[in-house]
């Protein structure tokens, strides 16, 4: 995507009662094939049912109403990227502006070239965080149609465990886990190993602890429950045979 078709279809939203800056902005914005909306109040602002995909927020910090509300509780409701607008004596503000996550704060006079390109950065931002967004919906809705047991399954996978090892956690035969480990990995939609663990960290889907590793000093903590070792199962690190497993 060129620099020149980036903007197109954006919103941009100006939070100012300036007119000299609303001039200055709105032919850059539209010759970009972008939407702008102005505010006269941040309230005013908050209190608009936003319907756009992409977007960006521009405030004057020099707005009557802005000083009246918490500058963290704004940018959270605010929701997409903001650049922040204000006087040289607004150096505080800048600072707190940047800390609550603003992407920049420009100072007066506003040089064009810098707005344009803030702008620019707002919305490559808005639309890395909206591709962010929908590959994490999706994943989820992969992982939701995973069987309680592949849910099971998978963290143990994610761990490094071998099959045998996860298969002994699980009280379940080596083939079983293998079964499930090939249902997983369809399911998900996984190429390879290396992406069903990238698709693992995304979910947050971390690996339990199982009481094997590297770590000697590690306290070893195998699955105790022998109602669900099926009888003969070997133990995968001692090689011990359950006798005494119920059928």
């Amino acid at each position: 995507m060129s620099d020149q078709s980036a903007l197109f279809g954006a919103t941009v939203y100006l939070v100012s009662c300036d007119a000299l800056l609303e001039h200055l902005l709105r032919p850059l914005i539209t010759a970009e094939g972008a939407t702008i909306l102005q505010f006269a109040s941040a309230r005013e602002y908050l209190l608009h049912c936003r319907r756009d995909r992409i977007s960006c927020l521009i405030v004057d910090v020099e707005i009557c109403d802005l000083n009246g509300l918490p500058l963290q509780q704004y940018l959270s409701m605010a929701a997409p990227p903001s650049v922040f607008v204000g006087g040289p004596g607004d150096l505080l503000y800048a600072v707190r502006a940047m800390k609550a996550g603003a992407l920049e704060f420009l100072a007066r006079p506003v040089d064009s070239e810098q707005l344009k390109e803030a702008i620019f950065n707002a919305v490559a931002r808005d639309r890395e965080l909206l591709a962010k967004r929908t590959l994490l919906a999706d994943l989820r809705h992969r992982f939701e149609n995973l069987t309680s047991r592949e849910r099971e399954v998978m963290p143990l996978l994610l761990s490094g465990l071998r099959n045998k090892q996860a298969a002994w956690q699980l009280g379940i035969r080596e083939v079983t886990l293998q079964v499930h480990r090939g249902r997983i990995m369809r399911k998900m939609r996984a190429g390879s190993f290396a992406e069903l663990v990238r698709m693992g960290e995304t979910l947050g889907v971390g690996p339990p602890f199982t009481g094997y590793g590297s770590d000697d000093s590690a306290v070893k903590r195998p699955c105790t429950d022998l109602r669900r070792r099926p009888r003969g199962h070997v133990h995968p690190q001692t090689s011990q045979v359950d006798v005494a497993a119920s059928p």
